[in-house]
């Protein structure tokens, strides 16, 4: 196929992005042609073969080889590729090393370079270019994982995991024609600004809905999580967005379909618009076929992942991360998580939507203590006595916290529980089928305490919806049921006001004596609802709402 032919499968924007990453001295725009660019970058390879090294990956350039040795055709389908060869098959396009034809639909190393691809190929060093793709990786997922830096900030960040001298960094950073598709430097102003290249045109958006206190996060990307995000655009270190995308790539039928739904929700999660995430849903609804068999799931696993993806607003900080900080921080007893914007006088209006005063509604503990919209003082000494024990048993079981020994380890000195200790552990003691079981056997309570902690194995672990109140009581709900839930030292409608509603969480429901409690956790998703997904809702609340239950 001539050149001609196959540059005319490409627009000029496409050439020129490809031909301003790769070329020293790029013309603008208006003054070059598409053949020329080509010719320019065809010349760069050509006059220096150490170049396609430079510019590629290790396994771009191991495909680059399988392809120079054997024709490959073009598979449309996700479930024909293997690894990612796709994803490496289109950065070789991009980098004008291979090219397409449309009619016999082969990959073909292009006649004019193939003598140099060929040399540079064969003086491959695997192992130095292995290592040179870890410190590339590290320093793109970076970029990726946090959107934008000042230098010296990004030096930084970058230091706590490489030991590089500052001006080594510098330098590395500006003349690796590698990053030139992933990094753009601002080099006119000071300070020097960093941004992510693939993402820039989001970052009005960023700036707009950026959160002030996002440096207060403590939260740090382990090496081996940026590696991942510079490699391959997400965290797959994560077993949740791991999850997400198996899922997609075992219910999408195409390669481009895939592409795209990952940059979607990479910029949605990023960027953090209302309505965003379920902005993303319906897009995916176009491509996967849902129905009330799968939209359980489907939800699951996007908001698992979702709440697990690099924030930008909130300073590349994941909204699960951000949250349970805010709740270890803001909470002095895992069960009462109070909101300091949020707090009312004796006289306002009740947050739980009533129309009552809050002196006279929930601000009313005996009044809730009737309505069974609360454990009573002794009962909630209780049900925290035992749910420490228990998560003492499962600590000790699998050795979570080390710090604590004993169950008054799990307690500060003003007698409130340590929710980060408890937090840890929970999951893995819910996971474990046995963990009731074996705990009642091997500990000395009461017989209505062993009663209560038999009942726990009728928990329910899920993601609701926080839909309404009724005399202090949350109405949970599912797309199954709704289940009347009651406070433990405080009404849920503290943490979550009546106009917030509805409110998407994960939750572990848990009968208590004749109530329906949680187990002191409300795990929020950083997602609002959009008009549509709350009438969706109404529809359902009318369907369950003359079988509500209020005991498991």
């Amino acid at each position: 196929m001539e050149l001609k032919q196959i540059i005319n499968i490409y627009g000029k924007e496409t050439i020129y992005r490809g031909y301003s990453n790769l070329v020293e001295n790029p013309k603008e725009y208006k003054k070059i042609t598409k053949y020329q660019m080509v010719l320019d970058i065809y010349k760069m390879y050509n006059d220096n073969p150490q170049s396609i090294i430079d510019v590629c990956s290790f396994e771009e350039l191991a495909l680059l080889k399988k392809i120079l040795n054997k024709k490959t055709k073009t598979k449309p389908f996700l479930k024909d590729w293997k690894d990612d060869d796709y994803s490496w098959l289109k950065l070789l396009r991009e980098k004008f090393l291979l090219s397409y034809e449309p009619i016999s639909e082969f990959e073909r190393v292009p006649k004019e370079i193939k003598s140099s691809i060929e040399e540079a190929l064969n003086n491959l060093d695997e192992d130095a270019i292995k290592k040179r793709d870890e410190l590339n990786y590290l320093i793109v997922g970076l970029i990726r994982a946090y959107h934008n830096f000042t230098l010296d900030d990004f030096y930084v960040y970058f230091s706590e995991y490489h030991n590089m001298s500052y001006i080594d960094f510098k330098n590395y950073l500006s003349e690796n024609t590698y990053f030139k598709p992933y990094i753009y430097i601002d080099n006119e102003n000071e300070p020097i600004l960093c941004f992510s290249e693939e993402y820039r045109d989001f970052a009005d958006d960023i700036f707009y809905n950026f959160n002030e206190n996002s440096h207060l996060f403590n939260y740090k990307y382990k090496k081996n999580e940026l590696i991942s995000i510079g490699r391959n655009k997400i965290n797959l270190e994560n077993p949740h967005i791991k999850r997400f995308v198996l899922f997609l790539k075992e219910n999408l039928e195409y390669s481009f379909q895939f592409d795209m739904l990952l940059d979607s929700f990479i910029i949605q999660a990023g960027i953090s618009l209302d309505n965003g995430f379920f902005m993303f849903l319906d897009i995916l609804s176009d491509y996967i076929k849902i129905n009330e068999d799968t939209v359980d799931i489907l939800l699951e696993i996007s908001t698992e992942a979702y709440n697990n993806m690099p924030n930008w607003t909130n300073n590349g900080v994941p909204p699960y991360h951000a949250a349970q900080q805010m709740i270890n921080e803001k909470s002095d007893n895992p069960s009462t998580i109070v909101n300091e914007n949020n707090k009312i006088g004796r006289n306002d209006p009740c947050h739980c939507g009533s129309g009552k005063k809050y002196k006279k509604c929930c601000l009313n503990e005996k009044y809730l203590i009737k309505e069974q919209a609360m454990l009573s003082y002794d009962d909630a000494i209780l049900f925290y006595k035992l749910f420490v024990l228990l998560c003492d048993f499962t600590n000790k079981k699998y050795n979570i916290v080390k710090e604590a020994k004993k169950p008054e380890d799990f307690y500060y000195k003003n007698g409130n529980v340590i929710a980060d200790y408890t937090v840890k552990i929970r999951e893995k003691m819910w996971e474990d089928k046995n963990i009731i079981k074996e705990f009642l056997v091997s500990t000395s309570l009461t017989e209505e305490e062993s009663v209560i902690v038999k009942s726990w194995e009728k928990r329910i672990t899920g993601n609701f919806v926080i839909y309404k109140y009724e005399k202090g009581l949350a109405y949970i709900m599912d797309d199954n049921n709704i289940y009347a839930v009651a406070g433990i030292s405080n009404p849920i409608s503290e943490k979550f006001p009546a106009h917030l509603l509805p409110v998407l969480l994960k939750i572990t429901l848990l009968p208590f004596k004749n109530k329906i409690i949680y187990d002191s956790f409300l795990e929020t998703m950083n997602i609002t609802m959009g008009a549509g997904m709350v009438k969706m809702h109404d529809k359902i609340y009318d369907e369950l709402k003359d079988n509500i239950i209020t005991k498991l």
